[in-house]
């Protein structure tokens, strides 16, 4: 072979290769989405036992007996593995925090003192969890555990109790409330356990839930609007944004960033007192999603916007969850019907 032929066996080699690099590969397999929701169901009207259940993609499973009350809380996802938090009882006088990991139970606080755990949140290989506990004395004492080890937010003067909280890098923020002299809870909240003030006036208010970005902290919940009744709103480190909705008295539950995009659920109570509606609001814009139904915590995945609650009014509640609108009711508790949905996860695989 020449030279001349050389070199255009080299540029007919060299074009098919760009070629076969840009050829177009096919459409990608689109990912599958496991819903997971966490809550209770009750196992007689009568007497009012729950048990912690789960639903996932709309199958229900018991994480505990129906011979004392438990309920599953929150619930966090890690790989493959799943985690869900909440408590069991042997009796309707002592609850233990309890962490499931993949349906095994194993407590967080011995017989000594009672405890709930109510949320839970995975960072790398570090396990977040917070709660209350009440110790011998009756106290009522906002906690939280890391990896298994219980963080005391106060020393039970006054009474504490937590709400929300959220991990930003090793900072751990809790929302919650303290009792008053007046016997009256106000809402706090506290950075690495230190009280830091990010509500801007606490008379009065109700903190549910918080999200931290940056340096950023975004605590919803509800505080007295004109009327007096209190109404759905966020602070943004300490600066109140009320949430409008056509409603005297409606209230914020969760709340959630992406991007610049600021997401809140809640209710509004419905005219005549006659049970709520749950609503989000997307960067303080309201929709309603249902009548007759609560809304709590949310999560933005992408496009997708998934939101846990409950539908019904009053006593009789069935676990539900929306993605992106759209309703969808879960399977009911056995013969009673009756279950909550507490919170919701996914996962993409």
């Amino acid at each position: 072979m020449n030279f001349k032929n050389c070199a255009l066996a080299i540029i007919v080699i060299c074009a098919m290769a760009a070629c076969k690099k840009h050829e177009n590969p096919g459409p990608k397999t689109p990912k599958t989405t496991d819903v997971y929701v966490v809550g209770s169901g009750r196992v007689s009207i009568i007497n009012n036992t729950s048990v912690a259940v789960y639903w996932k993609n709309g199958v229900i499973t018991k994480l505990a007996d129906t011979l004392s009350s438990s309920s599953a809380n929150g619930i966090a996802i890690s790989g493959n593995d799943v985690y869900i938090v909440g408590y069991t009882s042997t009796s309707y006088s002592k609850y233990w925090a309890t962490l499931w990991k993949n349906g095994v139970a194993t407590r967080l606080t011995d017989s000594a003192v009672s405890s709930i755990a109510d949320k839970i949140i995975i960072k790398g290989t570090d396990i977040y969890i917070t709660g209350t506990i009440v110790n011998s004395a009756s106290q009522i004492i906002a906690t939280y555990w890391k990896n298994g080890v219980a963080a005391n937010l106060t020393d039970g003067t006054p009474n504490t109790r937590e709400t929300a909280f959220a991990v930003n890098g090793t900072d751990v923020y809790v929302a919650g409330e303290t009792l008053t002299a007046g016997n009256k809870f106000i809402p706090i909240c506290w950075k690495n356990g230190v009280v830091s003030n990010f509500i801007g006036s606490t008379t009065g208010s109700w903190a549910s839930a918080i999200a931290v970005k940056g340096s950023d902290v975004y605590v919803a919940g509800s505080a007295p609007g004109f009327f007096g009744d209190n109404v759905a709103m966020y602070w943004k480190n300490g600066v109140a944004v009320e949430l409008p909705v056509d409603s005297l008295l409606s209230q914020a539950d969760a709340i959630a960033l992406n991007g610049t995009d600021v997401y809140v659920t809640g209710f509004r109570a419905d005219f005549g007192g006659y049970g709520s509606s749950a609503y989000y609001w997307k960067n303080g814009v309201a929709k309603q999603l249902t009548d007759h139904a609560s809304a709590g915590n949310i999560i933005v995945n992408g496009d997708d916007v998934y939101i846990v609650g409950s539908s019904g009014d009053f006593d009789i509640f069935q676990a539900m969850y929306w993605k992106n609108g759209v309703a969808f009711l879960l399977p009911g508790f056995e013969s009673t019907g009756y279950s909550l949905g507490l919170d919701i996860a996914i996962l993409q695989h």
